[in-house]
């Protein structure tokens, strides 16, 4: 990738840092075989759903949100992977050394390949209803 080094960062994921950076692309360096990605933002749209699907248009209530990615390096610490609802807990299930993270914008195109084992774990704001928090795909994604 032609881009500024500052976009690859050595250590654990930051939250504050994904959601404040003005950087398209932000990748937290490690190399894994297994990888899941959640989404944070809103509810609003049901769009974002997309089991891997790129989204050439994105919904207006969607405009803010992004895609984390999250490697692994075995399908056991796929397993082992707990999600919580607010930026700490993000930053204490990320920091975790087995991990690489990519933090895609609407509108990145991220190649990763080839994806082993992938889990999609929708995230939600508060005060979204019952049937529309966390829910978790699971399944085997080849990318060439």
């Amino acid at each position: 990738m032609e881009q500024s080094t500052v976009l690859y960062v050595d250590g654990g994921f930051s939250y504050h840092e994904a959601v404040n950076t003005e950087h398209p692309l932000l990748v937290y360096r490690k190399a894994h075989n297994a990888l899941c990605w959640l989404q944070a933002g809103n509810r609003l749209s049901p769009g974002h759903v997309d089991h891997g699907r790129v989204l050439s248009y994105i919904p207006p209530g969607l405009q803010q949100t992004f895609k984390i990615w999250v490697a692994f390096k075995s399908f056991n610490a796929a397993k082992e992977f707990s999600f919580g609802c607010d930026a700490k807990d993000f930053d204490r299930m990320l920091a975790h050394e087995d991990t690489v993270v990519v933090v895609q914008r609407p509108g990145d195109v991220v190649y990763i390949g080839p994806l082993i084992y992938h889990s999609v774990l929708l995230g939600y704001t508060k005060g979204t209803s019952p049937d529309q928090r966390w829910g978790l795909i699971d399944g085997y994604v080849f990318i060439s």
